[in-house]
């Protein structure tokens, strides 16, 4: 059913957030059925808003506005390719929207894989448009030909908070086998926020972007069937903060990021590779780096530029500096776990040199990935110091960690040790 906004103004202190924090949404649209349909009517009427047909009347209705989904699994059956008005095949999405789900281990949309409706989940068209994915898991994309296999922005803005994006498939050598979001409009952004893009599979990485954010994000167990990176960005200031890029595959082992743009910068995250290249910076490309653990090596003629704290094992090739560690036989990280927050991360174990790390404190991000404030006792000796990587341990022994507002619900039970 569609709902005007103003009933709900006297929630104030609420509403008056959300007016400043973003736009001021005209309308939402609550699906109530969830085969893949085009109706549309979204009235107070049962079983007339499908998913399709609620982005159809978003697409047409003036200002932006709210999709809200239901637990459950939204199956996209319409086959169609190529056609951009969201009658057929994906997802078209027009306008500026918000589509929220009741979490990515609860709302899925998925389009069905090879043999599904051969088509991504998600496209956009639009400069200075915005479409956000909020508490979703989306699935089951597999174009036969064309760029992006879950999720496509050849213009517009991209915001993901609190999504898994698995299960996607690329079957020829086109870039963005999870998201392809490459807009070069001025304003248009890549946004992914506590996320994790994982099990995707293709001949080429699972994001491809340009100006992007990702943030407390993981991005790990992705194969690509050539060789290079599981990220590649192409955007000029795009940012890596308290993120975790790992796990990912390759014929020779899978680059975790590829930075091919000027001023990148990668602050308090992990990159971690088993025996092989880890960070690439590209001819001509410039990235900043701080409180970063690395592990495996680094490659490419680009300029990598420390600002401290930094890690790398086993070698020393990372252009490091005074303020950081290198050389370092083992990092002494855990395998990748659940523990806490919104995705499995790296955590630092008892003795590794990343814990603790007095080089770190100069530039320490005050929240890890899984929302964490630092820094920590993580060694119990009395002093609070910062942790080199994504994770700060919580303290010696870490039993438990302060997190469950953040993150998927799934994992919660995992997070006792």
């Amino acid at each position: 059913m569609k709902l005007n906004l103003g009933p709900f103004l006297i929630r104030a202190i609420a509403v008056l957030a959300l007016a400043l924090a973003g736009p001021a949404w005209a309308a939402i649209y609550v699906v109530d059925r969830f085969d893949d349909s085009t109706v549309g009517s979204c009235t107070s009427q049962p079983d007339d808003c499908a998913l399709r047909g609620a982005i159809i009347a978003a697409n047409g209705s003036s200002g932006d506005d709210i999709v809200r989904l239901d637990a459950g699994t939204y199956a996209l059956s319409i086959p169609g390719a190529y056609e951009n008005l969201c009658q057929t095949g994906d997802l078209d999405v027009l306008d500026t929207v918000l589509i929220e789900g009741r979490g990515p281990e609860h709302t899925v949309i998925d389009a069905g894989g090879d043999g599904g409706i051969n088509d991504r989940v998600f496209d956009m068209h639009i400069a200075g448009l915005r479409l956000t994915l909020r508490g979703l898991t989306v699935t089951g994309g597999s174009p036969d030909t064309e760029l992006g296999g879950g999720i496509r922005a050849l213009s517009g803005s991209l915001r993901l908070e609190t999504c898994l994006v698995s299960g996607n498939e690329l079957p020829i050598a086109t870039p963005g086998v999870a998201i392809y979001s490459m807009s070069d409009a001025p304003g248009d952004l890549t946004e992914i926020v506590d996320s994790w893009i994982t099990g995707n599979t293709g001949p080429a990485g699972a994001l491809t972007l340009r100006t992007a954010r990702i943030e407390r994000s993981t991005v790990s167990g992705n194969t690509r069937t050539t060789v290079g990176g599981a990220v590649d960005l192409y955007g000029a200031g795009s940012l890596l903060l308290n993120s975790t890029f790992g796990e990912n595959t390759g014929p020779s082992g899978s680059i975790a990021v590829v930075i091919r743009t000027t001023g990148a910068e990668i602050e308090g995250c992990t990159l971690a590779n088993q025996g092989g290249p880890t960070l690439s910076v590209a001819a001509g490309a410039s990235a900043t780096m701080s409180n970063t653990l690395i592990r495996g090596w680094c490659t490419g003629t680009g300029q990598l530029t420390t600002l401290g704290g930094n890690l790398e094992s086993p070698g020393g090739n990372c252009q490091l500096g005074a303020g950081d560690l290198d050389w370092v036989a083992d990092p002494g990280i855990s395998t990748l776990e659940f523990c806490g927050g919104p995705a499995p991360v790296y955590r630092p174990l008892a003795g590794s040199p990343a814990l603790d790390a007095p080089v770190a404190a100069p530039s320490c991000p005050v929240f890890d990935q899984r929302g964490l404030s630092r820094p920590r006792d993580g060694d119990g000796d009395g002093g609070a110091i910062c942790d080199i990587g994504a994770v700060e341990l919580a303290g010696a022994g870490e039993v438990f960690v302060e997190t469950f507002e953040s993150g998927f619900l799934a994992p919660w039970s995992d997070v006792v040790r």
